[in-house]
């Protein structure tokens, strides 16, 4: 199944005005974990960045997918979609529960 992470960046947005993108993201299947199946443990994605997961969905259409819900802000952004294969990180912080998304 493919799976993608979402960088979005909100042109001259505090941090607090990221939460509405953040609910908007989740609410249409976007998280903000990533799960190592090795380790048999979830881990918090970087602000601003997102996980997305589906079985038939291109990097191209996951960008149009997150254009609409980032419009809906009303500020000027930037998206980078990835498709990844293996995912590699270090650092990232152990979601510690349900919440954490």
């Amino acid at each position: 199944m493919p799976r993608f992470t979402v960088r979005v960046q909100l042109q001259g947005a505090a941090l607090d005005e990221y939460a509405p993108l953040r609910e908007a993201m989740q609410k249409d299947g976007f998280t903000k974990t990533i799960f190592s199946k090795k380790k048999q443990t979830t881990y918090r994605l970087p602000q601003a960045e997102y996980a997305y997961e589906d079985k038939s969905i291109t990097a191209s259409d996951v960008l149009k997918k997150v254009k609409q819900i980032v419009t809906s802000t009303g500020r000027d952004y930037a998206i980078l979609v990835t498709e990844s294969k293996t995912r590699a990180w270090y650092g990232l912080a152990v979601a510690e529960d349900e919440t954490d998304e």
